[in-house]
């Protein structure tokens, strides 16, 4: 964000340059013709010095007036000269300052909205220090809970030596009732034989005294 605006800066500055260039350029096309003015009148001294010469004599009235209108011309001239420049520095200037303001304000609009990398580096290290935090909390969490695992499992292997589940009781119930309906049935079967001679004897008593009537 910070580089996109500065090259709209930039490209705004780029922007206003042609302006002072052109004025830059008109100075110096006044200057130009100020220049061969000035050569002008260079030439028109350096051509009366000479008719002078040629004479033998030295019209000082003439030379002095010469002098004080070429000084006069190099004074209007030179005030003619500087005045646009003077204009145009003072306008360069004002448009550089206005470009300046324009630009110090982004800058604080991008200040107030950006952050800094050391503010970034703070927080990412706060926020490594948070996870460092929790990761050892986790850590110590996970490990007592280990722990306990490990202690419920040693109980419940206890609890299952001590007693007996409900299939291995089911299982030896099951066991127990069929030995008992054996059991039963041989002693159903034994006192069944036992009546059966118990009622044979029964039957040959009462048989012998009959015989023992008989003639």
């Amino acid at each position: 964000m910070t580089q996109q605006h500065a090259q709209q800066m930039q490209q705004q500055q780029m922007q206003q340059l042609p302006t002072s260039d052109s004025r830059l350029s008109a100075l110096e096309t006044r200057v130009e013709g100020i220049v061969g003015t000035l050569q002008s009148v260079a030439s028109a001294v350096t051509g009366l010095s000479d008719k002078l010469d040629r004479r033998g004599q030295t019209p000082w009235g003439v030379i002095w007036s010469a002098v004080g209108v070429g000084m006069t011309v190099l004074t209007v001239v030179g005030g003619l000269a500087f005045w646009p420049v003077t204009t145009g520095m003072s306008d360069f200037k004002a448009a550089l300052v206005s470009v300046q303001e324009r630009a110090d304000k982004r800058i604080e609009g991008l200040a107030s909205n950006q952050v800094t990398r050391a503010e970034h580096e703070v927080h990412w290290r706060s926020q490594d220090r948070d996870y460092d935090f929790m990761r050892d909390r986790i850590g110590r969490v996970e490990g007592r809970t280990e722990k306990r695992l490990d202690q419920i499992r040693a109980d419940q292997q206890r609890l299952e030596d001590r007693f007996v589940s409900r299939a291995e009781l089911e299982g030896r119930f099951a066991a127990q009732d069929r030995v008992v309906s054996v059991l039963r049935g041989e002693v159903d079967e034994h006192i069944r034989a036992f009546n059966e001679r118990q009622q044979h004897r029964l039957d040959a008593l009462d048989n012998a005294p009959a015989a023992r009537t008989r003639p």
